[in-house]
């Protein structure tokens, strides 16, 4: 999934730390009819008098609008405690995505399985860049408004979890893969990324794909860890040599 980040809410809070962000609210758009897209929700956000906004919005393309950046807070669930996780969550401390919705000929609102997929993804990539994320919980769980009314209902909000732990129960081949993932580490670690590659802590595959933003399994810590020993002998020896992993 591509993120594009070239449509800006026109309203949306101050900012934040990322470290404070314990939460991922899901929301539907309520759009009527069948040809809503992501886009045109981003726009709405962008231009509309309604002062509201979102994070995200994903449909069933492969890219994720973002309206909103991670240190910005949205204006998306308030800050009541109606719901059950009303003292938990808020729009400090959670990333919203919006998921577009469509209705049926009975006028019934839905969410394509493709949407729902693309927010379960985008759910994992945001777990891989923000750590303290602790829940993954509906609008209605926060404020009790209806939103997404698809899934208010138990049963279907039980079978969109599954799709979010399907998406995070990767295989090890996965987690460690680096072919695509390019050399973008996050702002907030661009210095301590490029001392890694300075000190040869980490080399890459050699394509220049670094995966600063994959997830690490602990023999590859072990592995850091020995690589920096390492390091550090070759230089008590004057011996000097790239090592990484």
């Amino acid at each position: 999934m591509t993120i594009d980040g070239s449509i800006r809410a026109r309203w949306f809070g101050g900012a934040r730390a990322l470290d404070e962000i314990t939460a991922v609210v899901f929301h539907y758009t309520a759009n009527t009819g069948h040809t809503a897209t992501a886009r045109s929700n981003a726009r709405y956000f962008a231009t509309g008098t309604r002062k509201a906004s979102a994070h995200f919005v994903v449909d069933e393309a492969d890219v994720a609008c973002q309206c909103v950046p991670l240190e910005q807070i949205a204006w998306a669930v308030g800050d009541g405690t109606g719901g059950t996780m009303g003292t938990l969550v808020n729009n400090r401390n959670s990333v919203s995505i919006e998921m577009v919705s469509h209705t049926d000929e009975a006028g019934t609102a839905y969410i394509p399985l493709a949407t729902q997929k693309n927010a379960a993804h985008l759910y994992q990539m945001l777990r891989r860049e923000l750590p303290g994320i602790q829940y993954a919980v509906r609008h209605y769980d926060v404020s009790k408004k209806l939103c997404p009314a698809p899934l208010v209902d138990e049963a279907c909000w039980a079978e969109f979890q599954i799709l979010l732990q399907e998406e995070l129960n990767m295989t090890k081949q996965e987690l460690l893969a680096l072919a695509g993932t390019g050399d973008t580490p996050s702002d907030w670690a661009m210095e301590a990324t490029h001392w890694a590659k300075e000190m040869g802590v980490f080399s890459g595959d050699g394509a220049g794909n670094y995966g600063w933003q994959q997830p690490i399994t602990r023999e590859a810590v072990a592995q850091v860890l020995y690589n920096l020993a390492r390091k550090e002998e070759r230089k008590s020896t004057g011996i000097t040599c790239a090592i990484g992993i």
